[in-house]
C-alpha cells in the first residue's frame, strides 16, 4: 500500500486530528520526554589550582593578572615582543609573573595547558622554566584568537580587547578552581573503524566535522581525547559503520524514549506528530514552538546533531510524518557544514522514492521572527503504517531497516538511487585494464566488502558491506579502483557477492601449479626493467615460478653476481 503522497507532491488527510487535539497530543509526548532522567555516562575530570596564563596588551593584561590576583589566582602575563628571550618580573603586589617572548604553540585544556614561547632559536616550555606542572586555565586577549578553534578547549577564554567580554571571561575564570567533570560524550570500537589499514587513510569524516579537534589519526585508528570532546554529536552522525558513538544518550535509550513519546502522542489522540530534534535553551524552544503546528513535538538533547539520519529515516518509515532539525545560534561551522550534508542525503534518498525531500528538514535558528515562515504544514504519511519503532543494533542495521520500510511503501521504486558524494553507500569500480589482481584491496576493507576466492584469481563485491571508505582506492598500486556513491534497492542484489574481475592463472614454467596471474607477471617483468640481477636469463625465468620452485632454482644454480664479478672489476 502506498503512503498519502504521490510523485508530484503530498495528498491531504482530511481526517487530521484538529488542532487543540495535536496540542493535547504533543503536551503528553512533551511531559514523557521531560521527565525522562538526564543520561548515564562515564565522566571525566578537571583539576584546576586556578593556574592562569594571560597575554595581550602588556597593560591590560597586567591589570586583568592584578584582578585574578585580588581572587586567589596565581598569574603568569605572557608581553609578546618578537623573537626576544623569555624573561621574567614578579609584580610586587600581587605575585604575578611577567615574561616576553613570542608565542609558539598553546596546547592542552582545564587544568593541563602548556604555552610555549620562542627564546631566540631555541622553543621554551614556558611551564617548565617557571618550575609549573602546567597551566590550568587560559586568558587570550589577543585581537585575533591563538586557537582559531570552532570550539575552543575549555577553561581557554578568547575574550579578546573588549572590556565587557575581558570582564566575563576574568569571572569565568575565577569560578573554575577545584575538580570539575562532565560526561564522556562518546564510545569508539575501532575493530569496526574505517580510518586506516596497513598505512593507508581512508574514512576521515569524524576527523573533518569535529569542531573541537578532539579526534586525532594514529597510525590506522583515530583517538578521541575525552577531554577536548564537549559532545557535539557530529562524529557519530557522519561515521559510516557505528565505530563511534554518541553516549550521552546512547542510541538505544534515544530510541526507547522516542517510542514511548510516540505512544502516547497516539494515545492522546495524535495521529502522526513531527519531531524537532534541537539543543536551544527554554527560551529559544518557545519562541521555536510558538512558529511551527501543534503536531511537532520538541526533542531536547545535549547536541542536536548527535540524533543522526539513521534516527531521522527510521522515525520516518515508523509514524512521524516530518524531522526538524533546530540548531542553536552560532552552531560550529564544521558541525553545521557535515549536518547539512546529512540532511542531503537523507533528502536523496526521499526524493528518489517519489516522498517530498522536505520531510526531513534542516533549520537554523535565529530567534527574531520564529519558524513559521520556513515550516510548512506537511501532511501524514499513511497511517496503516507499522508505528512502532523498532528494537535495532547497529547503525548500519538501523539505517537498513528504515530505508528497506520507506521502500516498501513508497511512491516510486527505482532500482537504484543515485547519491551525493561522500555517502557511505555505493559500489566499487575496477578498470580491468589496470587491475592485476594483486589483491591489496581485499586486505584493506574494513568490511570485508571486497573478497578474493582462495586458489583463483578472481576478485567479488559485495555491496551492502561496502562504507565507501576509499582505502581500496588509497591502497591500489596501479590505481585501478573508484567509488561510485549510490543505493541498490535489491536487498538480494546488494547482498550478493558480485564478480568484479578474473583472470586465467599463469603456472608455474617448473611444476604447473597456478600462482599469479599474466598482468601481474608482465607488471612485475616492466618494473624490474634494467635490474642487473634481472638481466640475467635464469633470474628472468625465475619470476616464472611459483615461490617454492623459485628457491629450489637457485639452491641448484646460485645467484648470479653483479656485472663485471668475474674479472672483479665489479
Amino acid at each position: 500500500m502506498a503512503l498519502n503522497e504521490s510523485v508530484h507532491g503530498p495528498v491531504v488527510n482530511t481526517d487530521a486530528p484538529g488542532e487543540d487535539t495535536e496540542s493535547t497530543a504533543r503536551a503528553a509526548a512533551r511531559d514523557f520526554l521531560e521527565r525522562v532522567p538526564p543520561p548515564e555516562a562515564p565522566t571525566v575530570t578537571y583539576r584546576s589550582a586556578g593556574r592562569v596564563v594571560l597575554w595581550g596588551d602588556g597593560s591590560v593584561a597586567i591589570q586583568a593578572a592584578q584582578e585574578l590576583g585580588r581572587r586567589g589566582l596565581a598569574c603568569t602575563v605572557i608581553i609578546e615582543g618578537g623573537v626576544v628571550p623569555v624573561r621574567e618580573g614578579r609584580g610586587p603586589e600581587y605575585g604575578f609573573t611577567v615574561v616576553q617572548g613570542r608565542m609558539v604553540s598553546v596546547q592542552g585544556h582545564l587544568g593541563a595547558f602548556r604555552v610555549a614561547l620562542q627564546d631566540g632559536e631555541n622553543t621554551v616550555d614556558l611551564a617548565e622554566y617557571l618550575g609549573l606542572s602546567g597551566f590550568d586555565i587560559v586568558v587570550d586577549m589577543g585581537a585575533t584568537p591563538y586557537l582559531d578553534w570552532p570550539v575552543l578547549p575549555l577553561g581557554y577564554h578568547a575574550c579578546g580587547p573588549d572590556p565587557t567580554r575581558l570582564a566575563q571571561a576574568l569571572d569565568q575564570a575565577a569560578r573554575l578552581v577545584g575538580d570539575f567533570s562532565k560526561p564522556r560524550f562518546f564510545a569508539y570500537d575501532p575493530q569496526i573503524c574505517a580510518h586506516g589499514a596497513a598505512g593507508v587513510n581512508g574514512c576521515t569524516r569524524c576527523l573533518d566535522s569535529c569542531p573541537t579537534r578532539a579526534i586525532l589519526s594514529v597510525k590506522d585508528r583515530i583517538q578521541v581525547d575525552p577531554y577536548l570532546c564537549q559532545g557535539e554529536g557530529i562524529c557519530s552522525t557522519v561515521c559510516p559503520t557505528g565505530a563511534i558513538r554518541y553516549a550521552y544518550p546512547a542510541f538505544d535509550s534515544l530510541l526507547a524514549n522516542l517510542r514511548e513519546a510516540l505512544a502516547r502522542y497516539r494515545q492522546a489522540g495524535g495521529i502522526q506528530p513531527a519531531l524537532m530534534f534541537h539543543d536551544l535553551d527554554d527560551h529559544a524552544l518557545e519562541q521555536a514552538l510558538s512558529g511551527v503546528p501543534e503536531y511537532v513535538v520538541p526533542v531536547a538533547l545535549k547536541r542536536m546533531a548527535a540524533a543522526g539520519i539513521e534516527l531521522w529515516l527510521l522515525a520516518l518509515a515508523h509514524g512521524v510524518r516530518q524531522v526538524l532539525l533546530i540548531g542553536r545560534a552560532g552552531m560550529p561551522r564544521d558541525v553545521f557544514r557535515a549536518l547539512n550534508a546529512q540532511v542531503v542525503l537523507a533528502q536523496a534518498f526521499l526524493g528518489s522514492l517519489g516522498y517530498d525531500p522536505a520531510r526531513v528538514l534542516s533549520l537554523t535558528f535565529r530567534g527574531e521572527q520564529g519558524l513559521e515562515r520556513r515550516v510548512s504544514r506537511i501532511p501524514p504519511l499513511d497511517p496503516t503504517a507499522d508505528r512502532e519503532l523498532p528494537v535495532v543494533e547497529g547503525k548500519r542495521e538501523a539505517m537498513g531497516r528504515a530505508l528497506e520500510a520507506l521502500y516498501d511503501r513508497a511512491p516510486a521504486h527505482p532500482a537504484v538511487s543515485e547519491l551525493p558524494e561522500g555517502a557511505p553507500y555505493g559500489e566499487v569500480r575496477i578498470d580491468p585494464d589496470g587491475c592485476i589482481l594483486c589483491m591489496a584491496c581485499v586486505h584493506v576493507c574494513p568490511g570485508r566488502a571486497l573478497r578474493g576466492e582462495a586458489g583463483t584469481p578472481r576478485l567479488f563485491f559485495v555491496e551492502d558491506d561496502c562504507v565507501q571508505c576509499g582505502l581500496c582506492a588509497g591502497n591500489c598500486p596501479e590505481g585501478a579502483v573508484t567509488l561510485a556513491p549510490r543505493f541498490v534497492w535489491s536487498r538480494q542484489t546488494r547482498k550478493s557477492a558480485r564478480l568484479l574481475h578474473e583472470e586465467r592463472p599463469f603456472h608455474c614454467i617448473r611444476c604447473g601449479t597456478p600462482f599469479t596471474t599474466a598482468s601481474m607477471l608482465q607488471r612485475m617483468t616492466e618494473r624490474l626493467e634494467g635490474n642487473w640481477v634481472f638481466a640475467q636469463s635464469a633470474s628472468a625465468r625465475r619470476l616464472q615460478m611459483c615461490p617454492r620452485c623459485r628457491m629450489l632454482d637457485v639452491s641448484a644454480e646460485g645467484m648470479p653476481g653483479p656485472p663485471g664479478a668475474e674479472t672483479g672489476e665489479v
